[in-house]
């Protein structure tokens, strides 16, 4: 077989995964939007608002478990196939203890934590969604799947746990059922069966065996990795995600649920700007790797104008039209989520604005500065927050994202002699709507690929 046919072979096996992703996402992104749509109808503003709370609640823990390790179990897999078996028992063991120590966790806080309005079944729903931090660990084996390039089977196994879930919700749906308990018991279900489904596609896949085993040094280097994520995890979860919890403390749960409603709808929109970084992360490396700064740095320039152009239009389109959204989709009742849509429109800006930064940061292996400034981020917002939501209500964490962006992801940068020059460039398309036009003219006048 010539060199150009293994490529080629190569090449498509790539896409194939690459596809497979995409489809995932794109299942999961619309699944999620439509069954979340009739979830909040049925559980109406003041229902649908404990349980938004609840998942952010619990969600501290249960991300914190994951302790973000999944990148460093795939690069060791990859270069000691062969240690397979120490890499993954060593990940899985320190998965179950992390995992029991913020189990234990979110029982304490759960018990102690009250907000300004507890819903009876509150404190259960909390308890269910965070036992899933135990079947959480065997996300393991999908690294494993993630190294092989063989993601269709542990895609199809996950997919398949969603697909009953949607099931069960929608028999829920069905009987207009407003225990938001039984919703939580249904979103463990699917973690039950993901991790069953999982489980069954590793076993097949790797000859009919699990043969696990611990390696306590490795068990140690994971851990010492680990630390500095978690934090850098926990930060960003404060700045994206605790928002129903810090608001729970001085507005009540119908509050609390059309807040969420207009978050999630600007938050499932990440999806479009993710996806051009996805495209566009090998373009990048490569051009660090292979052409001019010059050059690099041009096509980091068009990479970032779609970023901006893309993430307009539609910060333009959920301004203009978020009345109309929010009464389709959500009905009368939820009504009061619209005019914090509008505010939230520009969310979506700043979400693409740190998706294109991150791509610099990849490339100029500036992972520490990222750590320190997203921790200090999520830090000052969260302070930000607790002080001023008694003061100006719901609304705060709105522009207390807006505020923490343009301070850390634009001036921190303007400041740092490493990121500098991209900041400005950057920060002159954001600002100068004809000079971002313009350099969008160039990029599809002469295409990216241009030398």
């Amino acid at each position: 077989m010539s060199h150009s046919s293994n490529f080629f072979l190569k090449y498509s096996y790539l896409l194939k995964n690459i596809l497979w992703l995409g489809f995932d996402n794109i299942l999961r992104i619309i699944s999620g939007l439509f069954v979340g749509v009739m979830v909040a109808r049925v559980l109406g503003p003041t229902n649908f608002g404990s349980y938004s709370f609840a998942l952010a609640f619990s969600g501290v823990f249960t991300t914190l478990s994951l302790i973000g390790n999944n990148n460093i179990i795939v690069r060791d897999i990859t270069h000691n196939p062969s240690k397979k078996d120490e890499i993954i028992g060593s990940a899985i063991a320190l998965r179950v203890i992390a995992g029991s120590i913020f189990f234990i966790c979110s029982i304490i806080a759960n018990s102690i934590f009250s907000p300004k309005y507890v819903d009876p079944n509150l404190k259960n729903t909390i308890f269910i969604i965070s036992t899933i931090i135990f079947f959480q660990v065997v996300d393991v084996f999908e690294s494993w799947f993630q190294a092989k390039i063989m993601v269709k089977k542990v895609i199809l196994a996950k997919d398949a746990a969603l697909v009953l879930g949607i099931i069960l919700k929608i028999l829920l749906i069905y009987t207009k059922t407003q225990n938001i308990s039984m919703y939580a018991v249904v979103y463990l279900i699917e973690y039950i069966l993901t991790a069953i489904f999982i489980t069954c596609a590793y076993y097949f896949s790797n000859d009919r065996r699990i043969g696990l085993s611990i390696n306590l040094e490795l068990l140690k280097k994971y851990f010492y990795k680990s630390i500095p994520i978690i934090f850098s995890v926990l930060a960003i979860y404060i700045q994206s995600k605790i928002d129903p919890v810090i608001l729970s403390k001085w507005l009540f749960p119908k509050d609390i649920g059309m807040y969420s409603i207009a978050i999630n709808l600007v938050d499932s929109l990440a999806f479009i700007p993710m996806a051009i970084y996805t495209t566009a992360a090998p373009i990048i490396s490569g051009a660090k790797i292979y052409l001019s700064p010059k050059d690099y740095q041009l096509r980091l320039k068009y990479i970032f104008t779609m970023l901006l152009i893309v993430s307009g239009i539609i910060s333009i389109f959920i301004f203009a039209f978020s009345k109309s959204i929010i009464f389709t989709l959500y009905g009368i009742e939820y009504a009061s989520a619209a005019t914090l849509l509008k505010q939230m429109a520009f969310r979506i800006i700043f979400i693409s604005y740190g998706i294109g930064r991150g791509l610099y940061i990849v490339n100029e292996d500036l992972f520490t500065y990222a750590m320190i400034n997203t921790v200090c981020m999520g830090l000052f917002g969260f302070l930000l927050n607790i002080y001023a939501i008694p003061l100006y209500g719901i609304v705060t964490p709105i522009y207390v994202y807006y505020l923490t962006s343009i301070i850390f992801l634009v001036l921190f940068d303007l400041f740092y002699k490493h990121t500098k020059t991209h900041a400005n460039n950057a920060l002159q398309l954001l600002l100068d709507p004809f000079k971002t036009i313009k350099s969008m003219y160039a990029f599809v006048a002469h295409g990216i690929f241009i030398h």
